[in-house]
């Protein structure tokens, strides 16, 4: 690999690592005010009623919009390691 293609995919590793970096800080925010705001409105409630339900289902998508970023995330840091690897010839 010449040293240009390696500049350039370390560029470009770089700001993937920053991008990771910069996701796992918001996720982990958004995560605790969630919980913190579900465990809040159920502490009153005894009956389910069609707006908890609507409640529990945007908490369950919220979720799984989460899990699918750290996927996504989980596959960027794999790849920013190969790459990574690849630059240090081994």
């Amino acid at each position: 690999m010449s040293s240009s293609a390696t500049t350039t995919s370390m560029s470009k590793t770089s700001k993937v690592g920053r991008l990771v970096e910069i996701e796992r800080t918001e996720n982990k925010s958004k995560t605790a005010k969630e919980a913190e705001a579900a465990a809040a409105a159920l502490r009153g409630r005894r009956s389910t009623s069609s707006s908890d339900v609507e409640d529990i289902n945007k908490s369950a998508d919220a979720f799984i919009a989460r899990f699918h970023r750290q996927l996504l995330l989980q596959r960027l840091e794999s790849m920013e390691e190969y790459e990574n690897m690849l630059a240090r010839g081994l």
